[in-house]
């Protein structure tokens, strides 16, 4: 029992040591916790005290300055707190930093500042792991420079070039460590909540949104970046890594962005070669590489070409910019060119502006370019050499309206010199083009091709003066020799003071033909002529004045043409023709179909009194019998007319020029037509009597809708024939052909309008003034036309014009509510729908 006992007490006293021990372990670890939490809450009041304003700005506030002057860097923060829990806080941040002529200021909201715990434990420093940065306002702008002598500008290259690697020491082993390093963390992670970015004047303003960048610290490498911004309203993209900084868009426009007043140039993607920027950062001579993606350029929204270069550099050494492109082209509505060895550079220390290309066609030609732009002066020269470069038309060249060159082949040079400030440009050179495609609708309503021409070029232009002169062109077409054309246009203050002169000496008459293109030679490609021949064409005059105009026209030499075209006008006006003269070689059956006419109804000129070939000459072409088909006094006072009003309204064609156009041509307002149209009327005139075009005129002759010739047109106005038309009644029908389905219709109507009635009268005195009329004849007829009474048919006087009577009713109610228009061809110039027409070949002889 006893051994019992002791065995218990022994256990007993076991257990209290054990309990006493158990219970001294709980209070040593009762009392580390405590300790542990007093010196958690210690290290938390220290980290706290040290994030306190007070200690931050007497004790962290001069530190960073320190490290900001060794920067370069101006900085002043309004002060500092705690951020978030573990966080240091700036407020108001304001940075300044001056590289290269530029200040670069930067105002931040505030500025959080984390500390990576990891790295800051393992190193026992503090290393700064994140930054997070509020609302800013970033800003550059450009600061006066000041010419120092080199030991001062050495020293502050010295202090830029130790700004930007402060605080550099030698370990031991020779390892480099910079001082930013030592308080950095490896990756350092900024964000950004965003702001504006101000640049250089004249750029769009940039707004930045939320972002991030993480930066590769040791490698001095970006390792991420993200963002995105608006820049003159467009979206892009920041992204980042390695040592690109890349700028992405669906296409940045950078005219708008520059505010640029012409021209469209839009890139994709820029990306930004970091590689060596920081180290020489502030240095003027410091390279900079810019690689440009997607590039796309346009001078201006419509134009049809457009150069593309998928990628492009922008390089900067020393005081030069350039930018070369590589598998750049051209690409056009029709055809893309090639750009090879194209370099653009710019000279800061010129300064000025070089560019170099070759432009390929795809067809084995080449253009070779050199420009250069001296800045100072304003001066620009432009050298351009063809080698059989084949052009297509991708962009219009410079000709009137809607016309443009389809296609071309060059082969020569041109030079260009422009003086921007004086706003002056010359260009001459020596070109020879082949297989030339024209569209221009004012020469021809077909394209033009010309096999050869060749062309000597010496121009003025002074922009500012708005004067163009043209010297020494010379024009060489085919195996023609050359004409020689010059000329001025001169802004005079009211209108335009010109003058131009084309001539051309021994010219070979049996190659004219041939050489102009099919467009505009016509029904005149099969002619064939002879001789030699010389031309010379001269005007001169001022807008203003349009009595000023001069005409100078002279022709030389002995031309003649193998096939007639006598009996093919005759058989064209269904006149009677001799059984061996049907077939002729000049006459296409095809394209110009002869009238069919009744014999009965032919008006004979032999048959008819006096007064009716007398009046419709006196109303058409008093002149006709002196002229020789072109009546170049008629002519000038067409455009006399035309020039004081500003249109063109009159085209002083004669009977013989209006004869050769309704029986041989269209109708198209074209100077091929108008080409054509003369020397029909030179041939018809050499082969045909007067007698004979007139009378083949008044039997072709529309004088109103379904109304051909004299017999038709006596017959449907007056229900009489040609040889009982009186006086008064000849004059109307000479009054009314400017315009025969407008005037017609009204007097079909019964009514005479007020200006044919005053054109009545002045036929009337026209015949008097050449002895046509007897004084009671005059007289006579006078008083019919004065109560439009036209040889016993009555006519109510409209108006349409200011010689009207009062009260007259407006012609042009007549038309809408009486007048029957039929439709039917015009003999004479083409009228536009319900216009008055113009007087066409009228020489007003009393005026």
């Amino acid at each position: 029992m006893n051994g019992e006992s002791n065995d218990i007490q022994t256990d007993m006293r076991a257990l209290k040591t054990e309990g006493k021990e158990r219970r001294q372990g709980a209070r040593r670890i009762s009392v580390a916790l405590v300790l542990l939490a007093l010196f958690g809450v210690l290290c938390g009041v220290l980290w706290e005290l040290a994030r306190s304003p007070t200690v931050l700005g007497r004790l962290i506030a001069p530190k960073i300055a320190r490290v900001a002057r060794q920067q370069g860097v101006d900085l002043e923060v309004a002060a500092l707190g705690p951020a978030g829990w573990t966080g240091v806080r700036a407020y108001q941040v304001q940075v300044g930093l001056v590289r290269g002529g530029q200040r670069v200021e930067t105002s931040l909201e505030r500025v959080d500042l984390y500390l990576d715990w990891g790295e800051t434990l393992r190193s026992g420093v503090p290393k700064l792991g994140r930054m997070e940065l509020g609302a800013f306002e970033f800003g550059v702008v450009r600061v006066p420079q000041v010419e120092l002598k080199p030991p001062v500008q050495d020293e502050i290259d010295r202090s830029l070039e130790a700004s930007v690697r402060p605080g550099v020491s030698t370990s031991g082993s020779g390892e480099k460590v910079g001082a930013l390093e030592r308080f950095v963390a490896s990756e350092l992670e900024v964000s950004w909540s965003g702001g504006p970015v101000r640049l250089q004047q004249g750029i769009g303003p940039v707004e930045l949104d939320a972002g991030r960048i993480t930066l590769d610290v040791p490698g001095r490498r970006i390792a991420s970046l993200r963002g995105e911004g608006r820049v003159a309203g467009q979206r892009f993209g920041l992204q980042g890594h390695d040592r690109t900084l890349s700028v992405i868009s669906s296409a940045i426009d950078l005219p708008e962005l520059f505010h640029a007043p012409a021209g469209a140039l839009k890139v994709e993607r820029v990306d930004l070669e970091l590689e060596g920027l920081l180290e020489s950062a502030g240095r003027s001579d410091a390279p900079m590489l810019v690689t440009l993606r997607g590039l796309e350029a346009r001078v201006n929204e419509r134009a049809d070409a457009v150069l593309r270069a998928e990628r492009s550099t922008l390089e900067r050494r020393g005081p030069t910019l350039s930018w070369h492109a590589e598998g750049a082209q051209v690409e056009g509505a029709q055809k893309t060119y090639g750009l090879r060895d194209v370099a653009m550079s710019y000279r800061a220390d010129v300064p000025g502006i070089g560019l170099q290309a070759e432009v390929l066609d795809g067809e084995g030609g080449h253009l070779n370019v050199e420009a250069q732009w001296h800045l100072p002066s304003a001066m620009v020269g432009i050298n351009a050499w063809f080698h059989e470069f084949t052009w297509d038309g991708t962009t219009p060249w410079p000709v009137p309206g809607s016309s443009r060159v389809t296609r071309a082949r060059l082969e020569g040079t041109l030079h260009g010199e422009l003086d921007l400030a004086q706003r002056i440009a010359d260009l001459n050179g020596e070109l020879g083009v082949s297989d030339l495609r024209v569209e221009a609708p004012f020469l021809a309503s077909d394209t033009l091709v010309f096999d050869r021409l060749e062309m000597g070029l010496g121009l003025t232009f002074d922009v500012a003066s708005r004067a163009l002169s043209v010297g020494q062109g010379r024009l060489k077409l085919g195996a023609l020799d050359p004409v020689r054309w010059s000329g001025h246009v001169i802004d005079a203050g009211r209108g335009f003071s010109f003058g131009w002169t084309l001539a051309g000496e021994d010219l070979d008459a049996s190659q004219v033909l041939s050489e102009l293109p099919d467009a505009m030679t016509g029904i005149l490609a099969q002619t064939k002529m002879s001789g030699r021949f010389g031309v010379k064409l001269g005007t001169s005059g001022h807008s203003a004045y349009p009595e000023s105009l001069m005409l100078d026209v002279g022709f030389s030499g002995d031309v003649a043409v193998k096939d007639s075209l006598r009996w093919s006008a005759m058989r064209a006006a269904g006149a009677d023709v001799p059984e061996g003269e049907q077939e002729s070689a000049f006459f296409d059956s095809d394209a110009h179909p002869a009238r069919q006419m009744n014999p009965d109804h032919w008006a004979r000129l032999a048959r008819l009194p006096d007064h009716v070939p007398a009046a419709l000459l006196s109303a058409e072409d008093a002149t006709f019998l002196q002229h020789e088909g072109l009546d170049w006094v008629g002519l000038r006072m067409a455009m006399v007319h035309n020039l004081r009003e500003g249109a063109l309204e009159r085209g002083g064609s004669t009977i013989t020029q209006q004869l050769a156009k309704n029986l041989f041509l269209t109708h198209d307002r074209t100077i091929s037509r108008k080409l054509q149209e003369a020397f029909l009327t030179w041939r018809m005139e050499s082969e045909l009597s007067k007698e004979k075009i007139l009378e083949l005129y008044i039997n072709v002759v529309d004088w109103g809708p379904g109304v051909h010739g004299l017999y038709q047109a006596s017959r449907y106005y007056f229900e009489r024939d040609p040889d009982q038309l009186t006086l008064s009644q000849s004059a109307m029908l000479g009054a009314i052909l400017p315009g025969p389905a407008h005037y017609g219709a009204m007097v079909k109507a019964g009514y005479l309008p007020s200006s044919r009635q005053d054109k009545m009268r002045r036929v009337l005195v026209n015949m008097r003034f050449l002895e046509q009329l007897t004084w009671p004849q005059y007289h006579a007829a006078l008083d019919e036309v004065n109560r439009s009474s036209l040889g016993g048919v009555q006519l109510a006087v409209c108006a349409d014009d200011e010689s009207a009577p009062e009260g007259a009713r407006a012609c042009a109610d007549v038309l809408r509510e009486d007048a029957r228009d039929a439709p039917g061809e015009m003999s004479f110039e083409e009228q536009e729908a319900g216009e008055i027409p113009a007087e066409t070949g009228w020489v007003p002889l009393t005026h």
